[in-house]
């Protein structure tokens, strides 16, 4: 169902379609038909004992886990249907890691469900939704439901009794509206990316055959360049990242997980799938997108989106004239829906201020955090004094149950002062 475009079908869904086909359950044809033949000893256990392994683990099915090609062969030899590897994330192995990569939980629209149902159509789970960084349905500009508007309970990726559509608990119908879920404009950040996972999904094939780990560096290491002047520090701070993560990113060490290539390619305008695709330093002009105007025209009729300069400023205002709204830029940038270098051109005073208001509010975060732990480290050294007892750094970590206590620096320069201290008394 829907292969080729951004609604694409995921495997899970279609293995719950072929069961109510053939109208038994999942756990029915795994156990029976599937299991049989792929012939591994911990899959026929977890399937006809009625452990939950194989099915905690499914989500894997619709990734480029070897979980998901043995499930692609062995339905494809059943079926005679082919290229059920497209419903899945393989190919994707060499450009994207797992991490963060999809839900641990079902997430579903209910008003695709009811369109489904509605038009007549069959019932089915799109891979868009299982993507970890998809929060909203553009179509339907909703966000997507986690929990089943009856018992309210978190709905696992695949169940021995799935049906498409439908609670595994309660058998709820999942195209029930529950309350009030249109969006609000907090969420146009969301739709920002929920349109990148889009196109994402849409252009997968061209990035499984195109993309690769020296272009992903090559294009990262030309961002840093070109905005930072190389400064690995000041990029990662935008993105509220490590440098020493950015670092391994740009050494090709370790590939940065999608969502972060969204973010960056919302902060820049820059399409995922040619950042993946495409060497960005040599097709600029290319690579840039107006996501804003396409996210518009899909909401023709409800709102414009552009950069809107009174709430921008009413909501910068807000956080820069409250001291108890203590909030750092990259947030509230990310708050507002707008890139942190387009708030700082249109109203520097404030970001300067509410940045200050943040910097000082950590420093004196921090500095009590000290004097709590340094008055910590003395109730520990006198308890231990008073048994006889060297006060080590694990026994002063075990006796105030914080482990890692003493890794500051700082702290064990004060102890060591403390004992120093201590030592000299003794003498006297």
């Amino acid at each position: 169902m829907g292969v080729g475009s951004p609604y694409m079908e995921c495997l899970t869904s279609y293995l719950i379609r072929l069961s109510e086909v053939h109208k038994v359950y999942p756990s029915s044809l795994l156990s029976y038909i599937v299991a049989p033949i792929l012939d591994k000893e911990f899959f026929i256990n977890s399937v006809k004992r009625g452990g939950n392994r194989f099915y905690d683990g499914a989500r894997t099915i619709n990734t480029f886990e070897k979980n998901a090609a043995d499930m692609v062969t062995v339905l494809e030899d059943l079926t005679g249907v082919k290229h059920l590897d497209q419903l899945t994330l393989m190919g994707l192995k060499d450009v994207i890691p797992s991490r963060y990569l999809l839900k641990n939980h079902f997430s579903w629209c209910p008003s695709c469900y009811e369109e489904q149902m509605n038009n007549g159509e069959i019932h089915y789970n799109p891979l868009l939704w299982h993507l970890e960084v998809v929060k909203v349905c553009l179509k339907h500009k909703r966000r997507l439901e986690t929990q089943c508007p009856s018992c309210n309970k978190n709905l696992p990726i695949l169940h021995r009794k799935s049906q498409n559509g439908y609670c595994v608990y309660c058998n709820t119908w999942l195209g029930i509206e529950k309350g009030n879920n249109q969006d609000s404009h907090n969420l146009e950040l969301n739709y920002k990316i929920t349109l990148m996972a889009e196109k994402f999904i849409e252009h997968k094939e061209e990035i499984s055959v195109s993309g690769n780990r020296k272009q992903i560096i090559r294009n990262l290491n030309y961002l840093v360049e070109t905005y930072e002047q190389g400064n690995l520090q000041r990029f990662a701070k935008n993105l509220n990242l490590a440098k020493t993560t950015l670092w391994d990113w740009c050494k090709g060490k370790v590939l940065p997980p999608l969502p972060r290539i969204f973010e960056i390619c919302s902060l820049f305008d820059i399409s995922p799938v040619y950042f993946y695709t495409q060497d960005i330093s040599t097709n600029k002009n290319k690579t840039l997108i107006t996501l804003n105007t396409e996210l518009a025209s899909r909401n023709q009729g409800t709102r414009e989106i552009r950069f809107d300069h009174t709430r921008a400023l009413a909501m910068l205002e807000k956080y820069a004239s409250n001291s108890e709204r203590i909030i750092s830029m990259t947030e509230l940038a990310k708050l507002i829906g707008y890139p942190k270098r387009t708030l700082y051109e249109h109203f520097p005073d404030l970001c300067k201020i509410i940045s200050a208001k943040n910097k000082e509010f950590i420093k004196r975060r921090t500095k009590q955090a000290y004097e709590d732990n340094c008055l910590i480290i003395d109730n520990c050294v006198e308890v231990l004094g008073k048994h006889g007892v060297y006060p080590s750094r694990r026994k002063i970590e075990e006796i105030a149950h914080k482990p890692g206590l003493l890794k500051d620096k700082k702290l064990r320069e004060y102890l060591n002062v403390l004992m120093q201290n201590e030592f000299s008394n003794d003498r006297r």
